[in-house]
């Protein structure tokens, strides 16, 4: 694991930096039309990156023999999913498409991944099962995407998503393929948040976004479809309180769910001031590295009720950027 690990980490430097300096095309560069990102011409769609070295990974893992036990099922709709999702949204960010057919396509995409998770866990009607797990599965994908919009953020977020599933291996070994993807990730993201950081040199943009909010969402379905519901809400509850209560207040004030309006609490302070950036991601670093230790808890201790110590500590983080 730790071959892969620097291996993939390596790879993804050396494919950023030859993205970054090599690749020039008009459409690659950040429109910036919040005003609240990076003011200089900033790269975006390297997740294009992200998405060639996970599908590289993951023939890897099936076409291995050490993997054939541990793989979902039907396994090659994740891989074809992953190269979908990933070409959709380049394309996207290449030239804006209708956000309605970008979301009848993650339905579409999602619908036949739900084929990966076992959904006969719950004592429920099947088509009801279907019907729940593809909306939440592409809610996930699309609060991971909508967490993109400041300086290194979505990346220290996604980092400490598959950090805490490493974490969680270590107490129940080879339980969930997701740890598995976590070894990929990891690096790729490590890496990434050099040429990330404010001031960004690069953006991941929809392209890696939608891929991360996708494989997060299969994570999170993977854990609570193994009973370990109380992990899926610590390890993300952050992400899904922020973005859960501002498209609440869109809702009750008649505006467009997907116009992005910037107005998520993280954002609130780079609205404020562009520098904050570097206070927003500190904070973000902080909280997160705490609920590491929370997650290490629950699953030491054996305490479902630690969760709720996650809870707390997103909603901290809530009013510390309203007043930062």
């Amino acid at each position: 694991m730790l071959i892969q690990f620097l291996l993939n980490f390596l790879l993804s430097f050396i494919l950023l930096n030859y993205y970054l300096f090599k690749i020039n095309f008009a459409n690659l560069i950040d429109k910036n039309l919040s005003g609240y990102g990076s003011q200089k011409k900033t790269k975006t769609a390297s997740g294009i990156v992200f998405s060639v070295i996970i599908l590289i990974n993951l023939v890897y893992y099936y076409t291995s023999e050490n993997y054939i036990e541990l793989l979902p099922n039907r396994f090659y709709v994740f891989i074809f999913s992953i190269f979908l999702l990933s070409s959709i949204s380049f394309i996207d960010d290449l030239k804006p498409l209708d956000p309605r057919l970008r979301l009848i396509a993650q339905t579409i995409i999602t619908y036949f991944s739900l084929t990966l998770i076992n959904l006969e866990y719950f004592n429920l009607p099947l088509k009801l099962i279907i019907f729940l797990s593809l909306f939440f599965w592409i809610y996930i994908t699309n609060i991971t995407n909508f967490i993109d919009g400041s300086d290194g953020y979505l990346a220290v977020n996604a980092i400490s998503f598959f950090l805490g599933l490493i974490i969680v291996n270590q107490f129940i070994v080879n339980t969930f393929f997701s740890y598995h993807i976590a070894i990929i990730l990891v690096p790729i993201l490590l890496s990434f948040i050099y040429f990330n950081r404010p001031k960004a040199k690069l953006y991941m943009g929809d392209t890696g976004s939608i891929l991360i909010g996708y494989i997060v969402g299969f994570c999170i379905l993977e854990l609570i479809f193994s009973d370990y519901w109380f992990i899926a809400i610590s390890i993300y509850s952050y992400p899904f309180i922020d973005c859960s209560l501002t498209l609440l207040k869109k809702i009750f004030s008649g505006r467009s769910v997907f116009k992005r309006d910037f107005d998520y609490f993280f954002l609130i302070p780079i609205k404020k001031l562009q520098k904050n950036n570097y206070k927003v991601l500190s904070v973000s670093i902080i909280y997160n590295l705490l609920n590491l230790i929370v997650i290490t808890s629950i699953m030491y201790f054996e305490n479902v009720l630690l969760v709720f110590i996650s809870v707390i500590l997103s909603l901290i983080k809530l009013r510390v950027f309203r007043y930062l």
